[in-house]
Order: C-alpha cells, then sequence, then structure tokens
C-alpha cells in the first residue's frame, strides 16, 4: 500500500538478517519491488594499518550484507517482471579515499560483483546500480573530522538520485556507479 511503512530493527550483517528482511517485507507487501542496500562504514585506517580481521569485517559489513540481500529480493523481482536495486556505497569507489583504505577495498569488491549482477538480471527487468556520495551532511562525514574540509551535500538531495535510480523512467540505467559528489571526483569513469 502507497505511504506504509514496515520499521524492521536489524543488524545487517547478521547472515540471517536479510532473508528475514525480505520475507517480512514480501510478507506485509505482498512482494518486493524496489531494494536500497546500505550499511556504514568500517572505521579509518591507512592501506597496511588494518589486520585480516578487519578486512573481513569491512567486507562482511559493505560487500556481503548487500550482496545477500540482493540474493533473497531477486526471486520477488524475477516474480513481477520488474525491480530496482540500488546500493550505497561511496565516491571512494572511484577515487580512493587515502584514510578509508577498508571502506575502498570492500565497496569496490561490491562494485565488480554488481556490475556482474547487472548483466545477469536485466533481460529480467531488473536494474542494479550503484549510487555513490561524496560528502554529505552526515553524522559518518563529521564523525571522520572531515566536515569542515569540504563542501558537503544535502542528504535530501542525495535521496532524490536515489529514488529516480528506482523509478519507472530509469529502466535502462542499469550496471552505473553514479558518483553525487559535487564534481569532486576527478576520474572520467
Amino acid at each position: 500500500m502507497p505511504g506504509e511503512v514496515l520499521a524492521i530493527v536489524s543488524d545487517v550483517t547478521d547472515p540471517s538478517a536479510p532473508a528475514a528482511l525480505v520475507a517480512a517485507t514480501a510478507e506485509r507487501f505482498g512482494g518486493l519491488d524496489i531494494l536500497v542496500g546500505n550499511a556504514g562504514g568500517p572505521p579509518a585506517g591507512r592501506a597496511l594499518e588494518p589486520d585480516d580481521d578487519a578486512f573481513r569485517a569491512a567486507f562482511e559489513a559493505n560487500a556481503l550484507t548487500s550482496i545477500r540481500l540482493v540474493r533473497e529480493a531477486v526471486p520477488h523481482m524475477r516474480t513481477a517482471g520488474w525491480g530496482r536495486i540500488c546500493l550505497i556505497t561511496s565516491v571512494a569507489v572511484k577515487q580512493p579515499i587515502p584514510m578509508l583504505a577498508l571502506s575502498n577495498t570492500a565497496r569496490t569488491g561490491l562494485w565488480a560483483w554488481a556490475k556482474t549482477a547487472a548483466a545477469d538480471l536485466f533481460d529480467a527487468g531488473i536494474t542494479v546500480n550503484l549510487v555513490c556520495p561524496g560528502f554529505h551532511a552526515t553524522e559518518r562525514v563529521a564523525a571522520l573530522g572531515n566536515a569542515g574540509d569540504a563542501r558537503m551535500g544535502d542528504p535530501a538531495d542525495f535521496g532524490r538520485v536515489v529514488a529516480f535510480l528506482c523509478s519507472q523512467p530509469a529502466g535502462f540505467v542499469s550496471g552505473a556507479a553514479l558518483q553525487v559528489d559535487g564534481a569532486a571526483t576527478l576520474g572520467l569513469l
């Protein structure tokens, strides 16, 4: 039903959580058409500082949680013949951020997976895209100490970009990693 919300508190890094979240959503709404996956970023650190456990935890939180959510949601979307998947990552997938080695690594791995999944799902009417925020006025940016160092985006504007990628008119946009960063990313791709 339009305007209805189902709020579920869950730790998405628990491997059983994605199945439970999708099942509860499908039960309540009779299906699942749109999935927006997001998880908070791992701790800051340079490339050689984190140990193996830190890399495993980052990959678990910032890649596997979204992959599990997508695997659980896709059967519902295939049944409907339509779906939109939008995974929130970071501009770090296009331009690594020096103090965020864990995030750079895990989120770029998710992009490679999502690019592959997008090709696999497009003929089923399902799109898969990444939205890559730069610095926005959020608690995460403030916690990293970047709030005064850069121009800040409005989180509401970021949400409108995500909403567009989840809409009917975005049906031919799939496999993209769209940075929303106020022209901060210097790369051409």
